[in-house]
């Protein structure tokens, strides 16, 4: 059976509809307080962010994209025409954003 583009754009909506209600009211290992603040990023080529309560703030880019954290510890961000997965890991003031093929580490501004 073809799909045409209608019906791929559907089964992708309804897909990413699912993913999202699947994750919705999990709690997470990880105590949400501790991913709150500015992260800064360990290599250059990765952008310095903050999360906030509800989403999570792109300091060069000036934008927020909403997030959930999974009971799996994984973090979920919705930006804009993609979203991204990691798992989360925290090792006193360092975050480690684990992906398929890259971990990402990024050090508390305390300031």
């Amino acid at each position: 059976m073809k799909l045409n583009n209608n019906m791929r754009t559907l089964l992708v909506v309804i897909l990413s509809v699912a993913i999202t209600l699947s994750v919705i009211g999990q709690k997470s290992s990880l105590d949400k307080k501790q991913l709150l603040g500015v992260w800064l990023t360990k290599a250059d080529l990765v952008q310095d962010f903050e999360i906030r309560k509800d989403s999570i703030y792109y300091i060069d880019q000036e934008k927020s994209y909403k997030y959930v954290l999974t009971k799996a510890d994984t973090l979920i961000i919705y930006f804009d025409g993609f979203i991204n997965k990691s798992k989360v890991i925290i090792r006193k003031d360092t975050l480690i954003l684990a992906g398929d093929n890259t971990d990402f580490l990024y050090e508390i501004n305390n300031t």
